[in-house]
C-alpha cells in the first residue's frame, strides 16, 4: 500500500476513476451513450421528479378508486404503491417510460438502448420498490437495479 491508494479514497472517487481508469469522461461514456442531449444518461433531479410525479399521480387514482379511505391509512398507502406498481410496469413495458418519466423526458432503455422485456421490468420495478437496490449506484449513476437488468435511463428529450 502506497500513498496513492491511500489518495484515492481520501480524495473521492472522481480522483480514483480519473487515475485508475482513463475511459471514464462523463456519465455514460462507457455504455457509448452521448455526453448531452437525447440518450444521454438521465439526471438524478429528473428521476427523483418522475419518482414523485408517479406516486402523487397513483394517490389521485387511489382517491378516485376508493374515495371512503383515509388518506394516510395503511389500506390507502398500500393501494397507492399497487396503483404505482401497476403504472409502472404497464407504461413501462408499452411506451418505454412511467408516467412521470414521460413527463420529464426521460426512458427506461437497454444498455444498447433497445426496449426491455416483460420480465426485465417486472424485476427492475420489483427492485425499485425494494429501495435499496436503488440507493446503490455506480459512476454512470445507474442503480443497482438498472445494472442486475441491463438497463439505463436516459434522455428521451
Amino acid at each position: 500500500m502506497d500513498r496513492k491508494d491511500i489518495g484515492s479514497w481520501l480524495s473521492g472517487p472522481m480522483s480514483a476513476s480519473s487515475s485508475n481508469d482513463k475511459d471514464f469522461r462523463y456519465l455514460g461514456n462507457r455504455l457509448g451513450l452521448p455526453e448531452n442531449g437525447v440518450g444521454s444518461v438521465a439526471s438524478v433531479g429528473r428521476r427523483l421528479g418522475a419518482f414523485f410525479i408517479d406516486y402523487f399521480a397513483s394517490m389521485a387514482i387511489a382517491h378516485l378508486v376508493a374515495p371512503r379511505l383515509e388518506y394516510l391509512s395503511n389500506p390507502f398507502r398500500a393501494l397507492t404503491l399497487e396503483i404505482m406498481f401497476a403504472e409502472i410496469v404497464l407504461f413501462t413495458v408499452l411506451m418505454g417510460s412511467s408516467f412521470g418519466q414521460r413527463l420529464f423526458g426521460i426512458q427506461v432503455v437497454t444498455t444498447n438502448l433497445g426496449r426491455l422485456s416483460v420480465l426485465r421490468v417486472l424485476a427492475r420495478t420489483i427492485m425499485i420498490f425494494l429501495v435499496i437496490p436503488i440507493a446503490i449506484w455506480d459512476r454512470d449513476q445507474r442503480g443497482l437495479h438498472d445494472r442486475l437488468v441491463g438497463s439505463v435511463v436516459v434522455r428521451s428529450r
